[in-house]
């Protein structure tokens, strides 16, 4: 069963709560489906709470001359080189309904936008907007206005984790351990892009906050390097980075005897 425009709205408010409080149900759920249109089919768009979201373009207005110049057309070249060259010209233009299964023709081929088309797309927030403005840390980060663009776009962004990533396994990554000479694997994690940013921007307790201020503040060039670095990934179209933790020694006994040792 498809949500309403209405009911759709309220599933996305309740993932990014007070995120959208100054936008409307349908122009939330229109820029949510100008972003991710493969959700079309979760929303019940037939009713008269829809959003305004462009379709394939059914008008048959003219029809009738249509018709008639497409008869006069055939007459002159041929029925069968016509319908040759036309079915075969088509097969570029036809694409197939996420909803129904069936196909439709468009007199103009769908094109892919890029990734930094769909970034420049995200809408910033206005809370966000003001927050980056004023925020004294990014002066003194030394960032310039693009990337102050950018850090909006990714804090507004309402699906920093599209693929559900985070938190999952990333890969396995080799060191030495730093007492013996044995090699050894550590995990790795995703995180996402927008929580790092977040973190040099915007921390959420009290010990990231001491962190980002300890590293700001003995090299703040690092910090700059490093939110220019997810600025560009994420207009990349990357959404998420491989966190490996931070295990030196490949045994609790090489631990300590490295411990006593120095």
């Amino acid at each position: 069963m498809k949500y309403t425009v209405k009911e759709f709205a309220q599933e996305i408010r309740k993932l990014y709560p007070n995120d959208y409080d100054d936008l409307s149900d349908e122009k939330l759920v229109e820029l949510w489906l100008k972003k991710y249109p493969n959700d079309k089919e979760k929303v019940d768009l037939s009713k008269e709470d829809k959003v305004q979201i462009k379709e394939p373009s059914n008008n048959t207005s003219g029809s009738f001359w249509g018709f008639l110049r497409t008869v006069i057309w055939i007459a002159l070249i041929g029925g069968g080189i016509f319908l040759f060259y036309n079915s075969n010209k088509n097969k570029n233009y036809t694409s197939t309904d996420s909803t129904s299964g069936t196909e439709q023709s468009s007199s103009v081929s769908t094109v892919q936008s890029s990734p930094e088309e769909q970034f420049n797309s995200i809408p910033i927030k206005s809370d966000v907007s003001e927050y980056i403005d004023t925020c004294k840390v990014l002066e003194y980060y030394g960032l310039d206005d693009n990337i102050k663009t950018d850090i909006k776009r990714i804090l507004s962004d309402p699906n920093p984790d599209p693929e559900n990533k985070v938190g999952t396994n990333c890969g396995q990554q080799e060191r030495r351990c730093k007492w013996c000479p044995n090699v050894f694997n550590v995990e790795g994690t995703y995180s996402s892009i927008y929580q790092n940013v977040k973190n040099y921007v915007k921390p959420e307790d009290i010990f990231t906050a001491y962190a980002v201020a300890f590293a700001g503040a003995f090299s703040p060039s690092k910090v700059n390097a490093e939110l220019v670095r997810c600025c560009n990934l994420y207009r990349s179209g990357e959404r998420y980075l491989c966190d490996y933790n931070t295990q030196e020694f490949c045994s609790e006994k090489c631990k300590t005897e490295y411990k006593y040792n120095h």
